[in-house]
């Protein structure tokens, strides 16, 4: 345990030098132009020789306070992200904690409906996998809310697939890449929706929001059998949050566009060869 924990230590010692560090960071800091440069560098991959390097963000209000997530037009975007977070933890939960037995319920041997749950995990893995790469090369906000919409037909298809195990298993496999997959891209497209000193802060926050639609999540799944509502009813309702997901996500990519001004007398870019 204790020869687990040294080269754990060396691991992150060496990785620490080696990982470039935000560009944003460095800028924050006031450190040496040439840092900057290296910085960038490190992932560009080209190299900048007498470039002056500029920093243009808004100004904190007080270092990692809860109130720079509702300065400005900042208030409309973190609500929306947590609208988002709350649905989609909501859906994640709700599914992990009750699919087996509503599965069960609708005529499946519990431990095939155990294993048909599966499904779900492995779609959120490889969707993760795969939304990040899109990510990286498409519009990201739109990547997520195509991936949130395909998640909301796949609840549905969930409900209509009466007998077909094999159908109702590509479907929950196709809830995975949706909803679960789409959480983790989620987390990292909300890092960039916020300035440097308050970017831990806005993730904490979308995050603590998130885990309260959890807890809803848990609870409703028992109440709506409480209530016996019909198999496919209970999957239509459960597509509802990522339906909204989807519109929020939709709506961010206007409101995000809308927020980003840069004034005339400032570079617009972020790189200024001299």
């Amino acid at each position: 345990r204790a020869r687990c924990g040294r080269s754990s230590v060396r691991l992150w010692l060496g990785l620490r030098g080696a990982r470039p560090s935000s560009p944003r960071w460095h800028g924050r800091r006031h450190l040496p132009q040439a840092v900057g440069a290296r910085s960038v560098s490190a992932i560009t991959g080209e190299r900048y020789h007498d470039t002056q390097f500029f920093l243009h963000e808004t100004a904190a209000i007080a270092k990692g306070s809860i109130r720079q997530l509702f300065a400005g037009r900042q208030l409309v975007i973190t609500l929306m992200l947590w609208v988002v977070f709350f649905m989609s933890l909501l859906i994640i939960y709700l599914l992990s904690s009750w699919m087996p037995t509503l599965l069960n319920h609708r005529g499946i041997d519990l431990q095939q409906a155990s294993w048909v749950t599966a499904a779900f995990q492995v779609g959120g893995t490889l969707g993760a996998l795969l939304l990040g790469v899109l990510m990286d090369r498409l519009n990201p906000f739109r990547v997520l809310a195509v991936s949130y919409a395909l998640g909301a037909v796949c609840i549905v298809m969930i409900g209509l697939s009466e007998n077909g195990l094999w159908l109702m298993a590509l479907a929950i496999f196709g809830t995975g890449i949706g909803i679960s997959g789409s959480q983790v891209g989620l987390n990292a497209l909300t890092a960039t929706l916020y300035p440097t000193q308050s970017r831990a802060t806005g993730v904490s926050w979308s995050n603590a929001i998130g885990r309260c639609g959890a807890i809803v999540g848990s609870l409703s799944g028992g109440m709506m059998m409480a209530l016996n509502f019909s198999f496919d009813t209970l999957f239509f309702v459960i597509a509802i949050p990522a339906a909204i997901s989807a519109v929020m996500l939709t709506l961010l990519t206007v409101v995000v566009r809308l927020s980003i001004s840069v004034p005339d007398d400032l570079p617009r870019a972020s790189v200024v060869n001299e």
